[in-house]
């Protein structure tokens, strides 16, 4: 059964077609705080803490605008292979 999640305010499903896919053979995708806690469930991860430390890495963070100033706040993706693909991407 496909689980449909609606976080953003959108349905969201899984990115399984090759142009969503395409992306991640070269660059993680962004992650949002309820990626990790499914992820790592999946994974059979206890901790979180644990799960973010041997799968995560510090992104190059986002820009946003908070009161009218523009401001870059840190991100985390998912850990890049040797080839720089996302390290979740299953081919």
């Amino acid at each position: 059964m496909e689980h449909i999640r609606t976080e953003l305010g959108y349905k969201r499903t899984t990115c399984d077609c090759p142009q969503c896919a395409s992306y991640c053979s070269y660059l993680p995708g962004a992650l949002i705080p309820s990626d990790l806690e499914k992820i790592a469930a999946l994974l059979g991860y206890d901790n979180i803490e644990t799960f973010a430390v041997e799968n995560l890495a510090a992104g190059p963070g986002a820009t946003v605008i908070r009161n009218g100033s523009q401001m870059q706040i840190p991100t985390l993706t998912p850990q890049r292979t040797p080839t720089g693909a996302c390290k979740f991407l299953v081919t």
